[in-house]
């Protein structure tokens, strides 16, 4: 008996990423969970420079601050609730201190367009279609950062909406590979139609780009946890964000067709070490235990030589 549909999927695009390629996410909390699964395998990783976003124009305009190094200035940050804030960025980046908040971004945007110009793959995880017209500064938000609802207007964004938000970015990097996927997070809190609804418009927009651009690819996240998986036992206890264990699935899916033979390989070995190294010493003065630190060091010196990969 077959517990789960069966399925699979290949890349069109030929490339496929290596030990020493840099590769670049941004999105929602889900490409967080992928991208994390990553760097815990010694990959080289730009994540999300303004921190988790969930509709494709906030993530399109912060596309183009990080690919065009633009910096932040005062007049983009308000006050509130005793907190500076950005209403293109996450949380993570308020603060009490103006200037300290505006150095986070920059530094942020500068990291990250250096990681661009370097990065071989670039993955985008739409969330959700709906956004937030702030009436405040006229924009669509990243983050409500908690404002009250009168503060702004609400819109879902239309097909064409979001196809044009990303035409130009994809026109002009011909050389870079973008795969898009779908986050399987549903907002319950819009109601399972409205939640369907903001999800089949993005699944019909990533269509249309990857069939009018030949360096944009999908990859199917979507489908992999709400019709392969398909049940709550793979959701976490909100009934909403998947658990590790559906993480894991669709990582080991993602490794099994993106990774090259030399990457999982590199993989392979390095997670030997990594298990190695997430060993505590119940006796750290023990002959045993100094033993047990220098065969993991050489290990690890060993593994770098090998590969010689450039961690940043």
């Amino acid at each position: 008996m077959n517990w789960v549909i069966p399925f699979d999927w290949n890349p069109k695009s030929e490339t496929r990423i290596e030990p020493s390629h840099s590769v670049f996410f941004l999105g929602s909390c889900f490409a967080e969970n992928i991208a994390n699964k990553m760097i815990a395998d010694k990959f080289n990783v730009c994540l999300n420079p303004f921190g988790i976003l969930y509709n494709p124009y906030s993530m399109a305009k912060a596309f183009e601050y990080c690919l065009n190094n633009i910096p932040f200035d005062e007049s983009q940050l308000f006050f509130f609730n005793d907190f500076w804030h950005s209403e293109m960025n996450h949380g993570e980046f308020s603060d009490f201190d103006k200037k300290r908040m505006l150095e986070k971004i920059n530094s942020r945007i500068s990291n990250a367009h250096n990681a661009l110009k370097q990065s071989h793959l670039i993955f985008l995880t739409f969330g959700t279609s709906k956004v937030y017209l702030s009436k405040r500064s006229g924009e669509f938000v990243g983050n409500c950062h908690k404002r009250p609802a009168s503060d702004f207007d609400i819109k879902n964004l239309s097909f064409n909406e979001i196809t044009e938000s990303w035409k130009k970015i994809f026109v002009n990097n011909p050389n870079k590979t973008f795969y898009l996927s779908i986050s399987p997070v549903r907002y319950l809190r819009e109601g399972l139609i409205e939640s369907n609804n903001n999800k089949a418009k993005l699944r019909i927009a990533v269509d249309k780009l990857v069939n009018d651009y030949p360096n944009v690819h999908y990859f199917p996240a979507y489908e992999l946890v709400i019709d392969v998986l398909r049940d709550y036992r793979f959701y976490d206890v909100d009934l909403v964000h998947p658990n590790a264990q559906s993480i894991d699935f669709v990582y080991d899916f993602f490794s099994a067709r993106l990774f090259s033979n030399v990457a999982k390989e590199y993989v392979k070995e390095w997670r030997k070490i990594y298990s190695m190294l997430q060993h505590r010493a119940l006796n750290p003065d023990s002959l045993q235990w100094k033993e047990f630190e220098r065969k993991r060091l050489v290990l690890v010196v060993a593994f770098e030589n090998k590969w010689k990969i450039n961690q940043t």
